[in-house]
């Protein structure tokens, strides 16, 4: 029933189909399977259990937005904000739905109890600024183009810099490539901001995400 409520979101907002789509299959092809072979190894060791997944904090906003729609049909929760991960990392623990990863076991009853009482938010799977499993998604990502454009949307995308929530050391690198509004930062390649000195890959990260983030909220209501 979880599933058909994530998967009929898609219907109801055609708009926002590849992020619905995108986010089913990141967690039921790629997440609950790692998460459920960790289990399988770590169960007959008598050692603790996950049902956790970490996504870092610079990773797209296109995947933000797909996370916060599986948050909203309630297939994952966020379960803690600023946590580190491998080399020190900062990022967001999820925990996915008990049933949706429990339906996997082939004795659901005899593993579930077992899985439960051994959980540890530790055993998280990780995901980074740049994982391959993203990839999928950032083909995807919406064209902000001429012809596909609402005069709303218009003006959204005309709205300047000085509206996103980044720092005024970051809106002053954007104007020196004369980056001045919206949709100039959206059409503009990370590798284009890097070439402002001292951007490199996570502030480069952090301006793009930033864009999107404005444009989505406006998107998504």
């Amino acid at each position: 029933e979880i599933w058909s409520e994530q998967s009929s979101l898609a219907e109801k907002y055609p708009g926002n189909s590849e992020f619905v789509d995108w986010g089913r299959n990141f967690i039921e092809s790629v997440v609950l399977p790692e998460i459920k072979s960790k289990n399988d190894k770590f169960l007959p060791l008598n050692k603790s259990t996950s049902a956790f997944f970490w996504i870092h904090r610079n990773s797209p906003q296109v995947v933000k937005e797909s996370l916060r729609i599986l948050e909203y049909t309630g297939i994952i929760k966020l379960q803690a904000t600023g946590i580190k991960a491998t080399n020190s990392e900062i990022g967001n623990r999820y925990e996915v739905n008990i049933g949706c990863l429990l339906a996997l076991e082939t004795l659901p009853l005899t593993n579930a109890l077992n899985i439960i009482k051994k959980l540890s938010a530790k055993k998280m799977s990780e995901f980074g600024a740049n994982s391959k499993a993203y990839d999928s998604l950032l083909k995807k990502v919406p064209q902000f183009t001429e012809p596909n454009m609402t005069e709303c949307l218009k003006m959204q995308l005309t709205k300047s810099i000085n509206v996103l929530e980044i720092t005024e050391w970051q809106k002053g690198k954007l104007r020196e490539l004369n980056i001045n509004n919206l949709g100039e930062l959206l059409i503009s390649k990370e590798s284009d901001l890097m070439k402002a000195y001292q951007v490199g890959k996570v502030r480069s990260r952090q301006m793009k995400n930033a864009a999107f983030a404005a444009v989505f909220e406006y998107l998504f209501g």
